[in-house]
């Protein structure tokens, strides 16, 4: 019986769906790494470090730290400003120049004046992933200021300060029509001012745990 060899054509073919399969591989693996190394604590944001990005350094050391981010938004309905965005494995944060108008360029000389984060690997202060949702929050600190959103277009939604941690904001999703946040309201994204404004110390000092929340 005479032997039947592949054809030369179907040589070609494996040999191209193989490169093929090489080169996704090699793209999945690239797009895995565009990301900022984690810190060995984790992407906790304090007032002295967010991640691994000490707050007192310039925004050029940052983006030298990670070479992986594009220029960010700052929004806080009514204005906006302009800054950098960091990836990480599970969060994205955003060091903001907030003296700066989003139409123009980031001050690679000066530090960022605002921090935000969202995710599931950000962490707070403490080294605890930040909570999901309202009464999570408030499970866990007790001391809560809760802000509902108010009316109007120019409204912030609602927000929350944890008294343990007064110079952090959890901006949140309301969980009714009325835009009130009740205990399942989820946490969105943790903000931090670097001029940390002492009245929010002030008055976590002299008011109660709101109850029902």
């Amino acid at each position: 019986m005479k032997a039947r060899w592949p054809s030369p054509l179907g040589f070609v073919f494996a040999f191209l769906a193989a490169s093929c399969m090489r080169k996704d591989h090699d793209t999945r693996r690239a797009l895995a790494g565009r990301v900022c190394p984690t810190p060995a604590h984790g992407l906790i944001i304090s007032l002295d470090t967010v991640a691994s990005f000490p707050t007192s350094a310039t925004l050029g050391d940052h983006m030298r730290r990670c070479a992986f981010g594009d220029t960010g938004m700052y929004d806080a309905v009514g204005w906006q400003s302009t800054g950098w965005s960091f990836p990480f494995a599970g969060a994205r944060i955003l060091a903001a120049q907030t003296t700066r108008t989003i139409d123009s360029t980031v001050l690679e000389s000066q530090p960022a004046d605002l921090w935000t984060a969202e995710g599931d690997s950000v962490r707070l202060p403490d080294g605890q992933l930040m909570p999901h949702t309202l009464g999570e929050l408030r499970t866990r600190y007790a001391h809560l200021l809760v802000f509902e959103a108010g009316t109007g277009d120019d409204a912030d939604g609602p927000q929350a300060r944890a008294c343990k941690f007064p110079y952090l904001l959890f901006h949140l999703m309301p969980d009714d029509s009325a835009g009130k946040p009740g205990g399942s309201a989820k946490i969105l994204s943790v903000e931090m001012p670097i001029a940390a404004d002492s009245e929010w110390v002030r008055l976590c000092a002299r008011s109660n745990p709101i109850p029902g929340l």
